[in-house]
């Protein structure tokens, strides 16, 4: 006999009352859930079939009760993505900067990296769970999902798709599992193949959501040598071209984040107890060579390391002294710092 494939179905209704809501916290992965609280103690519907495709894995889902999911700003969670097909009912969707209503038909995706709240009205939906490597491997650079409808012709097809999907594959087979993946990834991606790689570039709200999201990152690892815009975008799931709109004003997000090394590299050298060298300091903060340290700090402060080390007293303030300056017009700067400096 064939095997079929890996399978999970969850019915609350099989639970007695006061622990069906519980039950379903347990089986849903990835985000907290919560209830009204005038509806807290009353039956809670929920029954869910859930196949496993590899690296996918299809949620088709009776939802009867109105509750709500919670995705917070976690870089721990998995990089997936959600592509919810609403077949009956609607879903209510609060991303950082606006709302968005998913009706009967309609498909949104959902990044599971990026803050949103889904509050669910009894509905019923088919929901396909991807690895974010797997668009990748098939799109090369991915398009900013987050609440992106999938509408036209092309989300259609795919609503069709899905449906026939979730009608097979209660009688289809473990060796289907491979093929069943691969033409769902592929479809999933050709239906995304027309969406815009940005698509609120211009939303200030979301730049300034974006800018918060990206400092804490850089914040946290600020002394990390291997921090690169790329990794940025990887693990915050933010496509380069928003990242540098989001971060215009300082030369984009590279610009950003040499200038907060430098600034916190200036921290560490006014630091009297802070016992490093410039070298060791200049290596702490990302910089592996002493001479861009040194020419990057110049440009940004307008005086030298050295100088930054030894206190305001002393610096010369570069930007006053032209290349061919006379002694005599550097001891005017060095007065002229020193006589700012009291």
């Amino acid at each position: 006999m064939t095997s079929r494939i890996p399978s999970t179905h969850v019915d609350t209704q099989r639970h007695p009352v006061p622990d069906q809501f519980d039950q379903w916290c347990q089986a849903v992965v990835g985000f907290d859930v919560s209830r009204p609280a005038a509806e807290a103690g009353a039956p809670f519907s929920a029954k869910v079939d859930a196949w496993s495709l590899g690296e996918i894995v299809v949620i088709v889902g009776d939802i009867g009760s109105s509750h709500s999911y919670f995705a917070k700003d976690r870089l721990a969670q998995p990089k997936n993505y959600s592509f919810l097909l609403v077949v009956e009912g609607v879903v209510e969707l609060t991303f950082e900067s606006r709302s968005l209503t998913v009706n009967s038909g309609q498909i949104v995706a959902i990044d599971w990296r990026q803050p949103a709240k889904a509050d669910m009205m009894p509905a019923r939906t088919v929901q396909v769970v991807v690895a974010g490597r797997m668009l990748q491997a098939e799109m090369g650079e991915v398009p900013v999902l987050h609440g992106a409808l999938i509408g036209s012709a092309a989300g259609r097809i795919l609503t069709e798709y899905l449906l026939s999907l979730a009608r097979e594959l209660p009688s289809a087979d473990l060796a289907d599992v491979q093929t069943l993946s691969n033409v769902t990834v592929k479809m999933i991606t050709a239906c995304l193949s027309g969406l815009p790689i940005e698509q609120y570039p211009s939303d200030p709200v979301l730049g300034t959501a974006i800018r918060q999201r990206v400092g804490r990152y850089i914040e946290e690892r600020i002394g990390a040598r291997d921090l690169t815009v790329a990794m940025i975008a990887r693990d915050l799931a933010i496509s380069r071209a928003t990242l540098y709109r989001a971060f215009s004003s300082s030369a984009g997000v590279a610009g950003y984040l040499q200038t907060r090394r430098l600034e916190a590299a200036h921290a560490a050298l006014s630091d009297k107890n802070d016992s490093r060298t410039i070298k060791a300091i200049a290596v702490a903060f990302g910089f592996s060579s002493a001479s861009h340290f040194n020419n990057a700090f110049l440009r940004r402060f307008s005086y030298r390391p050295s100088e930054a080390r030894i206190g305001p007293s002393s610096r010369i303030i570069a930007s006053e002294i032209k290349p061919d300056a006379t002694p005599e017009a550097r001891l005017r700067a060095i007065v002229a710092s020193l006589s700012r400096s009291h």
